[in-house]
């Protein structure tokens, strides 16, 4: 039998998780993964794989996931998953991805946004 290498192999499950603090812990681990790109754009998020890899139940996993989608990291679509969000504000200390192209999501719709170079905002 051929054993599988976790897809969340970049998580650690924490030495010793204090109470209250553990959904504080999957938080900074899943905004750390998302913001260094071991999470992808448009990824499906395994709540379940990532239950087993940090050693801990549902609740701080989905309590974790719901503030990272109050921080525009994810999406959630009820009864269809959660992704990781497509236009995250900033990866890695630089722009966002989706910075300088049209997009067509939510209220925003064709508002302002900075071009690719930075330099003056232009109309989408």
């Amino acid at each position: 039998m051929k054993m599988e290498a976790s897809p969340y192999h970049f998580l650690t499950a924490p030495a010793t998780p204090t109470r209250g603090n553990v959904t504080v812990y999957v938080t900074d681990a899943l905004r750390h993964a998302i913001v260094t790109l071991d999470l992808r754009p448009g990824e499906i998020i395994d709540k379940s794989a990532i239950c087993e890899r940090l050693g801990v139940s549902r609740f701080p996993v989905s309590e974790a996931l719901a503030r990272l989608q109050a921080e525009g990291l994810v999406d959630i679509l009820p009864q269809r998953g959660t992704t990781v969000s497509v236009s995250v504000p900033e990866r890695r200390g630089g722009r966002g991805v989706g910075d300088g192209v049209p997009t067509n999501r939510g209220a925003g719709a064709g508002c302002v946004m900075p071009s690719i170079t930075g330099s003056e905002p232009r109309a989408t």
